[in-house]
C-alpha cells in the first residue's frame, strides 16, 4: 500500500464511512416507544420548552430559561438596568411558578443573560425525568453513548491522519488531500453531534400535535400578548415565539 497516495486516502475514508455507518445504524436501531394510541399527558409549559429544546444544539438548550425571563418581564418582575444587566424590580410580588422563582433567585442583584444561563443549566435536567417517563425523549445515558462513539471515532481518525501528515511533512511527501480529509472528518463529527437523537418518535409526534393546535405567535408584545399565550407559544415554537 502507498501510505502517502490514493491508497491511504481510500483506507482513511473507508474508516470514516465505517464510523458514519455505525452511527446511523445505532440511531436506526434505538428502541422507540409506541407513538400510536398514546395518551398525551398534561405537561407544564416549561417542561414542554425542554422537550422543544435540544441539548446537543447550543442555540436551543436554554429555551426554558428564556421563556421564564420573558414571563417575568411580562409580569414586570424583572427589567434591564442602566448597566445592561437583568435585574429584579423592587416592590413587585414574586411569581408563583417554582421554575420562575428559581430563575429569579439566580438573577439576584443583577446578571447578564449568559450568567443566568450558566447558573441554571443543571436545573434544566430536572425536567428530563418527566419526559423520559412519558417516553418523549431518550435517556441521557443513551445520548452519552452517541457522544462517546463520535468523539472516539473522530479523535482516532484525526490521530491516524495527523500522524501521517506529520511524517509526510518530515519526508517531504504531499499531504494536502489528507489535510483536507482531516478537516472534513472534524466537520462531520461536529455535524453528527447535532444529530444525536433527543426526542423519540412519540415525542416528535406529540410536539407536532400541540403545534397544530397552537398557532405560531407573532412578535412578542407585552401589551397584546397574554401571559399564558406567551409562555405556551414560546414553549412550542422556540425562540420564534419570543
Amino acid at each position: 500500500m502507498n501510505w502517502y497516495g490514493n491508497e491511504f486516502l481510500a483506507f482513511f475514508w473507508i474508516l470514516t464511512a465505517a464510523f458514519l455507518l455505525a452511527f446511523l445504524t445505532a440511531r436506526a436501531l434505538l428502541p422507540q416507544p409506541d407513538a400510536a394510541n398514546f395518551l398525551a399527558p398534561e405537561l407544564d409549559s416549561y417542561i414542554l420548552a425542554r422537550l422543544n429544546s435540544e441539548p446537543e444544539k447550543t442555540d436551543g438548550i436554554y429555551l426554558p430559561i428564556d421563556v421564564a425571563l420573558c414571563s417575568l418581564r411580562w409580569q414586570c418582575v424583572v427589567e434591564k438596568n442602566e448597566k445592561g444587566l437583568i435585574a429584579i424590580v423592587p416592590g413587585i410580588a414574586p411569581p408563583t411558578h417554582p421554575f420562575e422563582l428559581a430563575v429569579l433567585d439566580k438573577i439576584g442583584t443583577g446578571k447578564d443573560i449568559w450568567a443566568i444561563h450558566a447558573g441554571l443549566r443543571k436545573s434544566l435536567m430536572e425536567f428530563d425525568g418527566t419526559l423520559v417517563e412519558a417516553g418523549l425523549i431518550f435517556r441521557r445515558e443513551i445520548r452519552k453513548r452517541f457522544r462517546v462513539l463520535i468523539y472516539t471515532s473522530v479523535v482516532t481518525l484525526l490521530l491516524i491522519g495527523g500522524g501521517k501528515i506529520w511524517i509526510g511533512l518530515q519526508r517531504e511527501k504531499p499531504v494536502f488531500f489528507l489535510v483536507v480529509s482531516c478537516v472534513l472528518v472534524y466537520i462531520l463529527g461536529w455535524r453528527l453531534e447535532t444529530k444525536i437523537p433527543y426526542r423519540t418518535r412519540r415525542g416528535a409526534r406529540y410536539l407536532d400535535q400541540l403545534r397544530a393546535s397552537t398557532p405560531k405567535p407573532k412578535a412578542y408584545n407585552p401589551r397584546v400578548t397574554t401571559l399564558t399565550g406567551l409562555v405556551t407559544g414560546a414553549a412550542l415554537w422556540g425562540h420564534e415565539g419570543l
